[in-house]
């Protein structure tokens, strides 16, 4: 089952404000960096300034969630979040990035930082063959590369 991607610059204004809502929920900004809840000029603004960069991929997985993407050479680094109306969304999104990012940006490695105490998504990260490469205070960081993804998925 494939989901529609679709970049945040190419989302209607009701769209971007779906997003928006979904960001600025308690439930989900409790596991962001960016805590403060973000205003609907600060998000056009930030979405506006992602036409600059080519290195900042942030897509709307239908009515899932969110996936984003840092580039930095062959590494991508993840972010993830879904609607928090919906419930046991966080395979298919997962999968969508991973395959997003593995097969059309051709990365060969995806790096992701997940908060210790957010243990449902530490699990979800494993069952997809991430791996915990380092620890920083109530911060670790895992990893995936495509080598590993592609003998499981492929």
């Amino acid at each position: 089952m494939s989901e529609k991607l679709k970049k945040f610059q190419d989302l209607s204004l009701k769209e971007k404000e779906e997003v928006l809502k979904w960001r600025n929920h308690p439930e989900i900004r409790k596991y962001l960096f960016n805590k403060k809840e973000i205003s609907l000029k600060e998000h056009l603004q930030f979405i506006e300034s992602l036409k600059e960069k080519n290195d900042k991929i942030y897509l709307k997985v239908s009515d899932l969630g969110v996936v984003n993407f840092h580039l930095k050479k062959q590494i991508a680094i993840l972010g993830i979040h879904k609607n928090p109306k919906k419930q046991k969304v966080g395979k298919i999104l997962l999968n969508e990035a991973l395959k997003y990012a593995f097969k059309t940006l051709k990365v060969k490695k995806i790096i992701l930082e997940v908060f210790e105490e957010n243990k449902k998504a530490i699990n979800l990260y494993k069952q997809f063959g991430f791996t915990k490469i380092a620890k920083n205070d109530n911060l670790i960081k895992m990893e995936l590369k495509y080598e590993d993804w592609k003998n499981r998925y492929e």
